[in-house]
């Protein structure tokens, strides 16, 4: 990956939730994490670790609905 971008990572890996939220045209962390709640009820980080948490059984996936 460091080869495609002169070392830096590409646009789209962001490093942080404030350059996330940079990238999606949000004017702050702050404005991103408020729509995250509204929207979700879950802060960035919590939807993060929902996605990054593993499946269990009986879950059903993004496949079955």
């Amino acid at each position: 990956m460091a080869g495609v971008c002169g070392g830096r990572p590409p646009p789209y890996v962001a490093r942080s939730l404030a350059d996330l939220a940079a990238s999606a045209g949000y004017a702050d962390q702050a404005h991103l994490g408020r729509e995250a709640r509204a929207l979700s009820g879950l802060t960035p980080s919590a939807l993060l670790a929902e996605r990054r948490r593993p499946a269990r059984s009986g879950d059903e996936g993004p496949s079955a609905r």
